[in-house]
């Protein structure tokens, strides 16, 4: 028997590793970009969607490179996909607090919109989770075709 018990490595536990590490990044991100005062500066968001690729696609490649043996596409996507929801719904979380907290942040969005539609912090969160859900899930999507295995590639390991 061996003395020491494997770790076993869940998806649920990548997925809210790697998550958190998104959540991060875009939250960073954003307060750099309120550092310099362009928080309001809409176009600037599209760059969280390299945060959500890159974390979305190392989570996946640790879950594989762990769990060679288990490894399959499914698994591959819904570990993707839980690391982007986890990752965007946090962020959504920060996104309405900083709009709270920070009136002029919601009057300049209203500003720089050309929408009849008076934004509030958690419309504005909603917007960032669901878009954040949208793009991320198509970069799951595009990652997995770099990570998954063909049945060539199968057959020639075993």
């Amino acid at each position: 028997m061996d003395s020491v018990q494997r770790h076993r490595i869940t998806i649920e536990q990548i997925g809210i590793k790697y998550g958190l590490m998104l959540a991060g990044a875009n939250t960073g991100f954003f307060l750099l970009m309120a550092l310099f005062g362009w928080e309001d500066e809409i176009w600037l968001r599209f760059v969280n969607l390299v945060f959500v690729f890159l974390f979305a696609y190392r989570g996946m490649q640790y879950f594989k490179h762990h769990t060679l043996n288990h490894w399959t596409y499914l698994k591959g996507l819904s570990l993707g996909m839980f690391v982007v929801l986890t990752g965007s719904a946090i962020f959504a979380v920060f996104l309405a607090v900083y709009g709270l907290i920070n009136q002029q942040f919601i009057t300049s969005i209203n500003e720089a919109t050309n929408i009849s539609i008076d934004f509030n912090p958690v419309f504005i969160a909603f917007i960032a989770f669901v878009e954040t859900l949208i793009y991320g899930f198509i970069m799951v999507f595009a990652a997995m075709q770099r990570l998954k295995t063909t049945h060539m590639q199968d057959s020639v390991h075993i």
